[in-house]
Order: C-alpha cells, then sequence, then structure tokens
C-alpha cells in the first residue's frame, strides 16, 4: 500500500489505513472476527511541512450495497447427497452441507468487478480524529440499485466465473455533501448539497449460454466420504447469461449556504441531456434572489455542416464542448467558443479561443499556433501577448522546457537525458552515461557536432550549456561581450552566447 510521498520541494503526505469494518452479520453469514472484513479503507491523512501538519480523518458508517446484495452471491452452503448407513435403521439417503463463504462475488460481474465493501456514509474530520479537529464533511452516497437476480439455481457444486449478469462496476453516487464548523464541541452547519440522479438508457441484452450440469455425490463407506455418482454426464442445464447497460444522470442540485444567525441562501441548478449522446445541453440555476441563470452546450454535432466538426463527428469525436452560451433572466450575459482547426497527421485541436460579454464584439482571447504529430501543443500565446512555446520528450509524452517570448522554430533545449533531440541536430546517438551535470547522461563533442537550422540573421538568438572545459565553445556570430562564464558546479562551468547573422 502506499505509505508515503516526499515532495521535492520539501514536505511529504503519509497515509494511515485500518480494516474495512461490518456489523457482525454480513450478508446473511455471521462474522466472529469483531465485523473486520477484507480490504483496506484510508484513516487518515496527514500533510507534513517544515513548520506544521495538517491531519485529515475518517470515519465510515452503514456498510451495504443494495437492501443488501443478495447473500447467495456470496454465500452458498455446498450440498452433498449419499448414502448413510446405520446399523439401527438400515440405508437411508441423506444430505449434508457445507458452508463456503466467498470475499467475491460467485457470479463476478453480478453486481461489480469490485469488491462489494460500500460505505454510504463517510465523515471527513478536519483534524487528528473526531474530537481534534475544526469541522467536518459528511458524505453520503447512493448504494448500487437492487436488481432483481431471477438466474435458475445450480445444482452443487457451483463453477465459479460463471458471469450470469454483467453490470460493470458500480461506482458509488455522491447523494449529499455537507459541512459543519466546530466551535467548543458544537458543530455548526456551514453548506450543504443535494444532489439527485436519474436512470437513462437502461437496456438488457443476451451474451450467451452458461451450461451446468448436474452430479450426485454418494458416500462410500460409514465415514461420508464421498465420490461422483456417475461417470458420466447425466443432464445438463442452462441459462442465459446477460449484459445491462444504464446510466445515472445527475439531474438536479440543490445547494444552501447558512450564517451564524441561521439564515441561509438557497440555489437549485436542473441539468438536461442529449437524448443520444446523453452530454449536458443545459444547465439552469434557480438563484433565492428569484434570478434564472441558462447556460446552453454545443458539441461538434451542433455544427455538423461546418468544417472541422464534420470531420470530428464522422471520427466518433463528440465530447468537446464548443461554444458555452449564458443568460440571465433571458437576457445574454457571455459566450466562450473553442474554434477548431485541422493541423495535419489526422489531428485536430484548438485553434482560437473567443469570448463575447454583453453586447460588446467578440474577441479572440487565445490562438494556439502549432502541435507536434502526437497532437501535443507546441506555441500557444494570449491576445496580443508573446508566445510561450514547448518542448516534448520521453516520446513526447511529457513537456521538458518551457520557453517564452519565441516561436517554436527559434527554440531548441535537451538535457540528453530522454529519446528525443529538442529541436536540435545531434551528430550522434551515443551518450556518455559516465558523468552529467543533471540526471545521469551527458554528450561527448567528439562523437558529432550540435547544431540548429532554421534561424532568420536579423534575430538574436541565445545559446547556452554546461562543459567540463575551462573555457568556451567558438561559435560563430558571437555579439559583443559574449560568450559569458556563470558558475561551477562539480566541474561543470555554465557558459551562454549572444548569436546573432547566423541561419545555422
Amino acid at each position: 500500500m502506499l505509505d508515503t510521498i516526499v515532495y521535492p520541494a520539501g514536505g511529504k503526505t503519509a497515509f494511515e489505513f485500518e480494516s474495512n469494518v461490518a456489523d457482525t452479520s454480513y450478508y446473511g453469514y455471521t462474522n466472529t472476527n469483531n465485523g473486520v472484513i477484507g480490504g483496506l479503507r484510508i484513516k487518515s491523512i496527514k500533510n507534513i511541512s517544515n513548520s506544521d501538519t495538517l491531519y485529515k480523518s475518517y470515519a465510515y458508517s452503514k456498510i451495504g450495497a443494495t437492501t443488501p446484495i443478495q447473500s447467495n452471491l456470496y454465500h452458498w452452503q455446498q450440498e452433498y447427497t449419499y448414502i448413510d448407513y446405520n446399523v439401527n435403521v438400515g440405508t437411508s439417503w441423506a444430505t449434508t452441507v457445507k458452508d463456503v463463504m466467498m470475499s467475491a462475488p460467485l457470479y463476478p460481474l453480478t453486481t461489480s468487478n469490485q469488491s462489494p465493501i460500500i460505505y454510504s456514509q463517510v465523515t471527513e474530520y478536519a483534524g487528528k480524529d473526531s474530537i481534534q479537529n475544526t469541522g467536518k464533511t459528511v458524505f453520503q452516497y447512493d448504494l448500487p440499485m437492487d436488481y432483481n437476480y431471477n438466474f435458475q439455481p445450480v445444482d452443487m457444486p457451483r463453477l465459479l466465473n460463471s458471469f450470469h449478469y454483467d453490470r460493470g462496476t458500480y461506482t458509488p453516487r455522491l447523494t449529499a455533501k455537507k459541512i459543519y464548523k466546530q466551535v467548543a464541541g458544537t458543530y455548526s452547519l456551514i453548506s450543504s448539497l443535494g444532489n439527485i440522479y436519474t436512470h437513462k438508457n437502461r437496456l438488457e441484452f443476451n451474451t450467451g449460454l452458461k451450461f451446468d450440469r448436474r452430479t450426485t455425490y454418494v458416500s462410500v463407506n460409514q465415514y461420508r466420504e464421498y465420490i461422483s455418482s456417475y461417470d458420466y454426464v447425466r443432464e445438463f442445464i442452462y441459462s442465459d447469461t446477460k449484459g445491462y447497460t444504464d446510466v445515472d444522470l445527475l439531474t438536479q442540485t440543490r445547494d444552501t449556504i447558512f450564517d451564524t444567525n441561521g439564515s441561509y441562501i438557497v440555489s437549485k441548478t436542473l441539468f438536461q441531456y442529449d437524448s443520444t449522446t446523453l452530454f449536458v445541453i443545459s444547465d439552469t440555476t434557480f438563484s433565492s434572489k428569484g434570478d434564472t441563470i441558462v447556460t446552453l452546450f454545443h458539441y461538434p454535432l451542433y455544427f455538423n455542416n461546418q468544417s472541422p466538426y464534420t470531420t470530428m463527428v464522422f471520427r466518433n469525436i463528440l465530447n468537446p464542448i464548443i461554444e458555452k452560451i449564458s443568460y440571465k433572466n433571458n437576457i445574454f450575459l457571455q459566450s466562450v467558443k473553442t474554434n477548431y482547426g485541422s493541423w495535419g497527421n489526422n489531428i485536430i485541436a484548438p485553434a482560437t479561443i473567443q469570448s463575447q460579454v454583453l453586447n460588446n464584439a467578440a474577441e479572440t482571447r487565445l490562438h494556439f499556433y502549432n502541435y507536434d504529430n502526437k497532437g501535443n501543443v507546441v506555441s500557444v500565446a494570449k491576445e496580443n501577448d508573446s508566445k510561450s512555446t514547448y518542448i516534448w520528450d520521453y516520446t513526447q509524452t511529457l513537456p521538458v522546457a518551457e520557453i517564452r517570448n519565441a516561436d517554436s522554430a527559434s527554440v531548441a533545449y535537451t538535457s540528453f537525458e530522454a529519446d528525443g533531440s529538442g529541436n536540435w541536430s545531434i551528430g550522434s546517438n551515443l551518450r556518455d552515461t559516465t558523468t552529467a551535470i543533471t540526471g545521469s547522461k551527458s554528450y561527448n563533442l567528439s562523437n558529432g557536432s550540435i547544431s540548429k537550422s532554421g534561424l532568420t540573421t536579423s534575430r538574436y538568438y541565445r545559446v547556452s550549456y554546461w562543459t567540463k572545459n575551462n573555457s568556451a565553445y567558438s561559435i560563430t556570430g558571437n555579439a559583443t561581450g559574449y560568450p559569458k562564464q556563470g558558475k561551477t558546479v562539480n566541474g561543470w562551468t555554465y557558459f551562454e552566447h549572444r548569436i546573432t547573422g547566423q541561419v545555422q
């Protein structure tokens, strides 16, 4: 388990765990271990700095699922049929059973593919525990819907992994959140949030058949040792396996804020969804002042007759919000629109972001100038502002440098650690792993030169590097007063040049 996160700039976060605990009667099965069941839960989180420690501690209650998840998904009595011989009674047929308890469902995807342990209420204290705190937040969650499991009973022993009903992974829905502050042992409610959900697109479909065979077990002696009474398949039973699709959509929230006098302000928001994509297409907020604020959301389908949105729809890129428009009491407030463009390499990404407020003309607020072949933004700038340019490395998954007031053709950077060259032309793929100013690699110029092409002769460029040489390298085009020498660290010295009049 994750124990501690230590941060490079100082400080750390420490986690404390404890066992999950349920009632002693769990899913119809008596728990003799003081209610302790499988898995762990967070007991506390400590954020530790050089001067202070901030605590969050947790309390859990109302463990459950449906009312509850049916016990036969986790517990069954394995039945054996046998011949019992008694000298006084004679031979007779009898049965015996063995209790089997599972930590996961016998039908693993019947309810979920995760632990059935779900807490319907979690309390987070802003302090060490339920006494030493400045306040608390109480979260309440919906439990899984009470589905009706009408599968055909199967003779024992049951086969595991039957996958009768696939309902995917259940994520508890937040139905309420209440925030309290504590003064002298008394909690006062500061705010509360309530959520209402609606079930959409509930469908059932067959996924196949599940077969089992009936097998009878008989005893071979008076000590009731059992063997199968049949060495061949006597009969099969089967049932449909099913899959289900449904989604729970947040359709209403109610937010209440309280003051010290007991007065409160209430706002309610209603959400509407597209019947096909299930994306939010509007939210309507009613405030305590009687105002109504409506926000509309437009997606690529709304602009399907325009380029590149037609291509986005064809490629099933449906979820980006292209335009957001807000009204107050039916009067236009503002809009924000992200204009997408085609950038080559099958990349469709934002080109500009425009904003309009009241009756003012729409203004462009942000420009995206180019992207790399993985869709990473390379240059971006606010309107009438300098550009920010990024260099991506580690197979173009992480930005390793940000350069201000320069375009992508004018910058280059590498630490020789990753696979990329950072816009440099490097004479060799060889790297020196025996010495480095940072990381674990450096480059020896005896393996080939390093250059940057595509420069403009009228511009000035800064070239900086760390070297183990005692003097700077010779670079054509140095301005007067350059190169300049910086500090020396562990035998490495920093030099900086100012170059002009060069195309490379």
